[in-house]
Parts: C-alpha cells; structure tokens; sequence
C-alpha cells in the first residue's frame, strides 16, 4: 500500500496526459504531491523527507515547465531526484556527519520499525545508493532517446516496476540478530539457505536456533517453525523464555512442531518419514513460512530410523530448498583436540548444505572453556572465516566478538 501511495502523484500524471497533454499532466502532478504531503501529515503527524524533497523539484521544475512551455524541465525532475538522492544517502555512508546510515534513519523512523544488525543496515544503505543512480541514469537515457509518450509510460510503469523488484532484492539477507555474527557474515544469511549449525553438547546450538527465529519474528515479524525430534514442545517453550526475548511478541509468528513420537507411526507402518515430516509441516504452518528450523539431525536419524543415511539427508536437504525459505538443521558435533590442536571430521551434511556455522568449547587455560563460532561457509556472501568469542547474558542473549588468547 505504501509503494502505491508513493506512486500517487505519478499514476494521476499518466492519467492526465492520456485524457490531455503534458502540460495538463505538469499540473496535475503540482497539485497531487500537494495533495500526497498532506494527507501523510494529516494519517502520521510526521512529514516524509522524501516526500518533501520530490514535492519541492515538482513545483520548481513543474512551475518552469509550464512558464517556459518546455517540457525538458519536468523530464529532467526524475533524475535530478534520484541522483540527490544517491548523494545523500552517499554523504551518510561515509559518515561525513556521523550517525546512521539514512537507511535506518528512515526505516526505523515508520511504523515498521525495523530492528537489523549495522552491516546490514550498510549494505541496504549501498543498495539503495545503487538503485537511485540507476533510476536516475535510466530517466535521463529514457528521454534522451526515445519520443515523449515512452518516457511517460517508463515513468509509470519502469519506474514503479524497477522499485518492485527493488524492495523484493531487500529482503535477501536473513539477519541472526546476533551482534558481531552478522557483521562476520556481511550481513546475514542470504535468503532460501540450508545452513548448518553444528558443535558439540553444551555450545548452544539450540539456543542460537531459538534465538534466530524468536528475533526475526519480534523484530521483523518473519514467521518461523522449529521442528523438533528430541526434546517435547514444552521443553523448548521453556528454553526459549530462558533467552530473555519477548515470549509473548514471538509466539504468534512461531510454532514449535514437536515430532518426537515419529517413530511410534513408523512401528506401525508408515516408514516414508520424509512425507510425515512435510504433512506435519504443512498442516501446522499458518501463513507462509520464512524461517525452518530443525533440531536436530541426529535425533531425527534415531526417530526416523534411516538405513541409508546419505541418501535420506540428499532427500531432507532437496526437500528443504524446495520449500523456498531460509532454513537452520541442527547436528551434533565433537571436537577431538590432540596436543592442543583441534581435529575436526567432515559429515556428509557439509557438503549438502549452503552454510555451515560451527560452535565449539575452546579450551583457554587448564580450567577455563570459551565458548566460540566460526562461520566454515556461506554460499553467497564474502564472509569472514576465523573465530569469534560467544558471549551470553541475560538480556542480551547472544553477543560475539573476536576471540582473543589461545
């Protein structure tokens, strides 16, 4: 609905010089970002700089279009607007006045409020640096090249088309909401993954899982569903109150799907476990799904009873990008320290999956264990590779920072 607002002024533009001219279009458009600013102030009580900015270029550009009776001047708006844009939101990337980049300026000042990690606030910042020279560039080649009435279709239906497409590339990345994890992946997690999240018993797999899916339904309400085959549905409510977040606010965007008694319908008979899993899935799931977690692996093999283990993993790993979403599988995994070197095994699961975020239990001093992550890979991001320190505590969570020490 937003989108379409913005484009207001533009539509009633098209309209009027499909019924007129161009000159008839000019006024119309004058009077119609008029119109928009006002009843923005009248629903928010707040004004949109963007708003402000377009309006002001429409009534100096509009106004000399229909003095002068050249119509280069209202072509020449759009580009002008985009490229100002592009330079402000430039100014705000290099921090020439410190502060936010104008990305989160403006996105955390709607009724959104949209909570993301800084690295991905400054990658949406560059995005939408990208994205302004672009319209602006395609405007100008647009009315240098072709005849008045394709400019006023690409005003309308290229322009409004181009921000579509831009708005879905936004949502790309899926942010843990980890501080320092999703700077080390440069962001988050792009979108449709299966990643793996792997560590031995005590380094909080479950809780990271939790963790990412209470927060992006909290803060960016992403519906999610944990799925687990070894601990019952209550367990893991008690878990996730344990992590300090808001219970109430997630619960309604999270279900917790509890399959530990999948192998009592597999004594009876029903051993395709994959279409149980998907029925079950599917059943329970309200809205579309975006996050999928599944806790973990090797109770799953134990429930499930799979004979041909790398064959039933290409199955549940195919079936999971099937599903379009962003996904987390949870595995068990032992670290073999000899002679204070760490030796790690390779799984079959390493290679099937897009990602693998590695927890382990460092050992600092003869009496003192760190907890500590490593990103291993991440199809699709320049991730950073070496260890970073989990740090845990009540409120915050989860928090990571570069390790330091042995």
């Amino acid at each position: 609905m937003q989108l379409l607002f913005d484009f207001l002024p533009v539509i009633a533009f098209f309209v009027a010089y499909k019924l007129a001219d161009i000159y008839v279009a000019t006024l119309v458009i004058i009077v119609a970002v008029i119109l928009q600013m006002s009843i923005h102030w009248i629903r928010t009580r707040r004004v949109n700089p963007m708003h402000v900015v377009s309006a002001g270029l429409v009534l100096v550009f509009g106004g000399l279009t229909l003095a002068i009776r050249n119509t280069a001047f209202i072509m020449w708006k759009p580009t002008i607007v985009n490229w100002l844009f592009a330079a402000a939101f430039i100014i705000s990337h290099l921090k020439m006045f410190g502060g936010r980049p104008l990305a989160q300026r403006l996105m955390t000042s709607t009724a959104a409020q949209l909570n993301l990690p800084p690295a991905l606030w400054r990658r949406l910042n560059l995005m939408w640096i990208a994205f302004f020279l672009l319209m602006g560039a395609a405007n100008l080649a647009v009315f240098q090249y072709f005849d008045e009435a394709t400019w006023v279709n690409f005003k309308l239906f290229g322009m409004l088309g181009l921000t579509f497409v831009f708005f879905i590339v936004q949502g790309y990345w899926i942010a843990t909401h980890v501080p320092g994890l999703d700077d080390a992946l440069r962001g988050g997690v792009p979108q449709g993954s299966v990643v793996l999240i792997s560590g031995a018993p005590g380094t909080m797999k479950t809780s990271l899982g939790l963790f990412i899916l209470a927060t992006n339904a909290i803060s960016e309400e992403r519906r999610g569903m944990y799925v687990t085959f070894g601990q019952r549905a209550e367990s893991v409510l008690r878990q996730l109150d344990g992590l300090g977040l808001d219970v109430a606010a997630a619960t309604p965007r999270l279900d917790i799907l509890d399959m530990t008694m999948l192998s009592r319908t597999g004594a009876r008979g029903t051993r395709d476990w994959l279409k149980e899993v998907r029925d079950r899935v599917e059943g329970v799931a309200g809205d579309p799904l975006e996050l999928l977690v599944i806790d973990s692996l090797d109770a799953l093999e134990v429930v499930a009873r799979l004979e041909n283990r790398r064959q039933q993993l290409f199955r549940l790993f195919e079936w999971l990008r099937d599903l379009n979403l962003t996904s987390f599988v949870i595995s068990e995994r032992s670290d073999f320290i000899v002679r204070g070197t760490v030796i790690e095994g390779r799984n079959d699961e390493d290679f099937l999956a897009d990602g693998v975020i590695q927890l382990r239990l460092h050992p600092v001093t003869d009496l003192e264990i760190q907890r500590r992550v490593r990103i291993v890979k991440m199809r699709g991001t320049a991730h950073d590779t070496g260890y970073l320190a989990v740090h845990v505590s009540e409120g915050k969570a989860f928090e990571v920072a570069p390790a330091i020490g042995a």
